[in-house]
């Protein structure tokens, strides 16, 4: 954990400690186990199949998009391996303070071990609550419960709606949740931004490979600011629609090179839709995103479709995930490729679960990505 992240954590808790409300205490914590290893595959020539990434080992898979989690042809246990725990005090005022670490085998700029979560809330009615800190970055459907696998289905959300360079924000939200005519509502909007210094899925993913000629050791900063979103959650019974909007501005640069500058001046926009089902034994997992880049001229097309049904214990998903960009001035460098997925999932006490994945990785990209590859994962997840 970085050191700002270590203050941050005490000033809360030494907060909570000499408070005179009447306060409560819940604590939580979740771990996943998953080994893996490429079956077969073909190499690009740039990202995370350069030779100075994975040691010449290369087919690969990103399994861990965000911290460059790496599998390749040997049984892998560091690439999605990880544990954390969250602790909610709840004062009677109205006050609250959520923190939560997380440890992952593979570690990233800040070390093995950081908050993902360290925030403040208060309610100001029973339905509206205003907090400020810092969060998950809500695109998507898991984001804020991505690294806790006992809540999705999957080994892990498809790698070709998660993995976005920013997954996290500093700033302050509002959100409001009812229930009208027995359907749920939830809606939260946010403002904030992140800085994160040597990113690392953009250092080692994109730029710190042969086909750029950036070399080794090169450094990016990703600035995401002035972000402003918005979802809206409605569900009843079976089943439940998401909608979300946001739009920010984005700042890239090169350390050593401060003529490499992504284009600031607009705004990149994303906007998405999850539809997803539960009638009894159907599952149905669904979502659509599109994000609009600064350039105003470069399209991410984003979706995923997955149905299993429920035998007793033992949930089989077939699923399909895709990433499509249209860069209409530049196409030859445009990125697209496709993911099959079947995974069986079983509920074999309370609380734990076992999964195995098989993943087929079709690279189409109009540049040498990442390349094809079959992965098999197999993991234990558990919440307590």
């Amino acid at each position: 954990m970085n050191k700002s992240g270590c203050r941050y954590w005490v000033l809360l808790l030494a907060f909570a400690a000499t408070s005179s409300e009447a306060v409560t205490y819940t604590t939580t914590g979740f771990a996943s186990l998953v080994a893996g290893k490429v079956t077969s595959g073909t190499p690009g020539t740039a990202g995370s199949v350069d030779p100075g990434i994975d040691g010449g080992t290369c087919p690969c898979a990103v399994g861990n998009w965000a911290d460059v989690g790496i599998y390749n042809r040997s049984l892998n246990l560091k690439p999605e391996s990880r544990a954390g725990i969250q602790e909610n005090i709840n004062f009677d005022s109205g006050l609250s303070f959520v923190g939560e670490l997380t440890a992952r085998a593979v570690p990233n700029t800040y070390g093995d071990v950081v908050p993902d979560w360290l925030y403040a809330g208060y309610a100001i009615t029973p339905s509206w609550t205003v907090q400020m800190g810092r969060k998950r970055l809500p695109l998507f459907m898991y984001s804020d419960y991505i690294d806790i696998g006992y809540d999705y289905p999957w080994m892990r959300p498809p790698g070709d709606l998660y993995s976005w360079q920013i997954d996290h924000y500093n700033g302050a939200n509002l959100l409001y949740n009812n229930t009208i005519a027995d359907i749920a509502f939830t809606w939260n909007t946010w403002v904030g931004g992140e800085h994160d210094r040597n990113n690392e899925e953009l250092k080692r993913l994109y730029y710190d490979a042969p086909a750029n000629n950036y070399g080794s050791g090169i450094t990016i900063d990703e600035n995401w600011y002035n972000m402003l979103g918005t979802y809206l959650d409605f569900s009843k019974d079976w089943w439940d629609v998401r909608l979300i909007y946001m739009q920010n501005q984005v700042s890239r640069t090169q350390a050593g090179n401060p003529a490499y500058v992504l284009d600031s001046s607009n705004h990149q926009k994303f906007k998405g839709i999850s539809v997803n089902f539960d009638p009894g034994n159907l599952v149905v997992r669904t979502e659509f995103n599109e994000f609009l880049r600064p350039t105003n001229q470069d399209y991410y097309h984003t979706s995923l479709m997955s149905m299993g049904y429920r035998i007793g214990n033992w949930l089989p998903l077939l699923t399909y995930s895709e990433f499509h960009e249209d860069f209409l001035t530049n196409p030859g460098s445009a990125e697209s490729h496709f993911t099959r997925t079947a995974t069986i999932r079983w509920d074999f006490r309370r609380g734990m679960d076992m999964k195995i994945q098989y993943d087929q990785l079709v690279d189409h990209s109009h540049w040498p990505f990442i390349g094809s590859t079959k992965l098999i994962t197999v993991g234990l997840d558990a919440v307590f």
